[in-house]
């Protein structure tokens, strides 16, 4: 097709995760445990999806500081996008590892 840029998959392969932008970047797969850790993008992204393979849920914020209590839940076996622009984004878990998927796009 014209003017169609090719079709990326994102782990994890449970699902089918697709973008089709020319422009993305992949972080994953990352690690989430009970110390926060975050992933940084190359460049500010205006989308990103994120998806949790692991088995525990975890908490995530845009902002420095993300707690298992005050803040976004992602559940095991579920994602989310995020459409606004974003550079980094902090996790934890509230016990167990999770890993994830994530994918921004320009």
């Amino acid at each position: 097709m014209e003017g169609k840029s090719k079709m990326t998959v994102i782990r994890p392969k449970v699902i089918d995760v697709f973008t089709v932008s020319a422009t993305y970047e992949d972080l994953s797969p990352h690690t989430v445990t009970t110390v926060q850790s975050s992933v940084t993008f190359s460049t500010p992204r205006k989308a990103v999806l994120i998806y949790n393979n692991g088995a525990a849920d975890i908490f995530f914020s845009t902002t420095t500081g993300v707690s298992a209590t005050a803040n976004f839940r992602l559940p095991s076996s579920a994602s989310i996008s995020l459409v606004f622009p974003i550079s980094t984004i902090y996790f934890i878990t509230a016990a167990g590892t999770a890993e994830l998927s994530i994918i921004g796009e320009r």
